[in-house]
């Protein structure tokens, strides 16, 4: 049987932004972002690719990618 663990939000973001170096919200925009480049890269559509990493717009895409790179 697995010990009870107790979920700490505070503590467990503290932790990741130890070992990845980034807050969980940087983490996942540059996520997304990388998850952008290769839809791009692959001659996917920046509509079709926005929608698909979550950006409600084409030109949120385009303006949260210009800032990332």
């Amino acid at each position: 049987m697995l010990p009870f663990i107790r979920y700490e939000p505070v503590v467990t973001a503290y932790q990741d932004k130890k070992i990845t170096g980034l807050s969980a919200s940087e983490y996942i925009k540059r996520s997304r972002m990388k998850k952008a480049w290769r839809w791009i890269r692959s001659g996917k559509s920046i509509s079709e690719v926005a929608y698909n990493v979550g950006y409600s717009a084409p030109n949120y895409l385009s303006k949260a990618f210009k800032k990332e790179f």
